[in-house]
Formats: structure tokens, sequence, C-alpha cells
């Protein structure tokens, strides 16, 4: 089976099918795949979806397009980071 591509191919984070294997891959180099809040509630809707897959029996998380994987946390999301760790945003 070819793989399949279940987000956008411009998405910050991809979500690509093949047989068995998820490939999960932050999609946002020119930020060198920091963390941002959008990209953390993304990843765990992805990470949701792939779990009601019946056929997929391991997950790869990369990240595309860079020398590494990510830089760190988006600092310019610290206040939502903060509310987030506390609890208060979902």
């Amino acid at each position: 089976m070819a793989p399949r591509l279940v987000t956008a191919a411009d998405s910050p984070i991809l979500l690509q099918v093949d047989d068995e294997v998820a490939v999960i891959t932050f999609n946002t180099p020119k930020k060198k795949n920091a963390l941002s809040l959008e990209l953390y509630k993304l990843f765990a809707v992805l990470l949701r979806e792939v779990d009601r897959m019946p056929d997929v029996v391991a997950t790869v998380v990369t990240g595309g397009s860079c020398d590494f994987f990510s830089a760190s946390l988006e600092l310019e999301d610290g206040v939502e980071w903060g509310a987030l760790i506390d609890g208060e945003l979902g």
C-alpha cells in the first residue's frame, strides 16, 4: 500500500500513514520546529487520531526539513504555556 498523507502538505504538523506505521512530522523549519502552543495542540489531536487507527502499530515522531528535531518551546507563547502547565488550557 502506498503511503498516504492525512494532513495538508503545508500544515505545521504532518501525518503520514504507511501500512502499520504512522509518521508525525513537525513542519515549521523556519522556526526550527520550535514547539508552539498551536503545534502542541495539533500534535495532541494527531496522536488521538492515530490512536483510533486500528491498523497502526507504531508511531514515529520526527522533525522535518531541519538538522535537528526541535529547537525547544516557542517562547512567544510564554504566558499561554504557563496557563497550560497550570491546567487552565486543554
